[in-house]
């Protein structure tokens, strides 16, 4: 009865209170953003194992969300050295568990985060992580190169001209893409050890084939599928945590370098991650992420560690603590700021003292999915 009482009370006072004025709410108005915000980008490839992946458009300086691209399932991307066009070989399934699907090769206007044109491949695609060896482009810019897997390897060459499939190449036992710094030529990676090179013809419809033997042991040491590129040709790093380089500027690939990272150095030592080497052409050296305590099968182990690297000097010159990374791109030119994606699922952003040899994190972003991939514009 008291309460009830209190509940009266309280109806009555408020039905004999006084309205409030209110200021009339101003209208919303809407629109549309012709293009992002200009500057540098970072842009990651984000993979969803329930559904279409993305790439997400970022601010190089502050991580500051942009836009995003879609793309469909299991993709991985590229992105022009200009960072105005980006790239994603996906598959698109009707009904994702079965039933019929379709590769294709989007081509985006990053500016205005649009798809500009599509064009359909034989549904060969490979579905897998987003390494960057599974879709390159030829140094002429004139070719998309697009990794199959049936699981037979072979590469699907896009005309970008007339967007249109040039030919398909069959690649045996060999595996990743690594396009030559001029021409319309690229390299892949064999299992047994040695390196073809593929030379296109001007319409991409024929090639010519070279093979470099005896670059690296497959069975003692072998090579991570990620690589980078250094003036001295491709830079690829083994398990056991040795340097080889390799050339292919004649046309015939060649083992010009090696030399260990680790020799000397307790600990057991070695590479891991999924895209874990990147070279810095403006700083010139070559960025490699460790893990201690390395076995066999710890290969995609995160980092605690990234070592600096000066590939002409054949030694490392600076080890930084960085724990937790999966995949690692450094900024373009000769800013000294590398990127992570994480094993939490973040982007991380580290300035870098070359004096010290020491990294600052100057931002990060919790992203989503499976991010494996990414790619600093200028």
């Amino acid at each position: 009865m008291f309460l009830r009482s209190i509940f009266a009370v309280a109806a009555s006072v408020a039905l004999s209170a006084p309205a409030l004025a209110q200021d009339p709410l101003p209208p919303e108005t809407f629109g549309v953003m012709s293009a992002i915000a200009p500057g540098p980008n970072v842009i990651v490839y984000q993979e969803s194992l329930s559904g279409p992946g993305s790439l997400v458009v970022l601010g190089a300086d502050d991580l500051a969300m942009k836009g995003t691209m879609p793309s469909g399932s299991f993709g991985t991307m590229l992105v022009d050295p200009a960072g105005k066009v980006a790239y994603s070989l996906s598959t698109f399934l009707k009904r994702y568990a079965y039933g019929p699907m379709e590769t294709v090769l989007q081509i985006y206007d990053v500016d205005t985060l649009t798809v500009k044109s599509e064009v359909i491949l034989p549904p060969k695609g490979v579905m897998a992580l987003s390494y960057a060896a599974l879709l390159q482009q030829s140094a002429d810019g004139k070719f998309i190169f697009a990794q199959n897997a049936t699981p037979a390897s072979s590469v699907t060459v896009v005309d970008l001209a007339a967007g249109a499939v040039a030919q398909e190449i069959p690649t045996p036992g060999c595996w990743g893409i690594y396009p030559a710094t001029t021409g319309s030529s690229f390299s892949t990676i064999c299992g047994d050890g040695s390196l073809m090179t593929y030379a296109l013809s001007a319409d991409g419809k024929t090639a010519t084939e070279t093979v470099g033997l005896d670059i690296f042991d497959p069975d003692a040491d072998p090579v991570f599928a990620t690589t980078a590129r250094s003036e001295a040709g491709i830079v690829m790093v083994t398990f056991l945590g040795n340097v080889i380089i390799a050339s292919d500027a004649d046309g015939t690939p060649k083992k010009v370098d090696s030399f260990s990272l680790t020799e000397g150095v307790e600990g057991g030592w070695v590479p891991g991650g999924y895209n874990l080497v990147t070279y810095s052409s403006g700083l010139k050296l070559l960025f490699v992420l460790m893990h201690s305590g390395g076995y066999d099968g710890s290969h995609k182990n995160p980092s605690e560690e990234v070592w600096a690297v000066d590939l002409a000097k054949k030694a490392v010159v600076g080890r930084m603590p960085l724990a937790g990374a999966l995949s690692i791109t450094a900024a373009p030119g000769d800013k000294p700021v590398l990127y992570t994606l994480m094993a939490d699922i973040k982007l991380v952003r580290h300035e870098l003292d070359l004096a010290a040899y020491a990294t600052k994190v100057a931002g990060e972003l919790p992203l989503v999915d499976l991010p494996f991939l990414a790619t600093a514009t200028p």
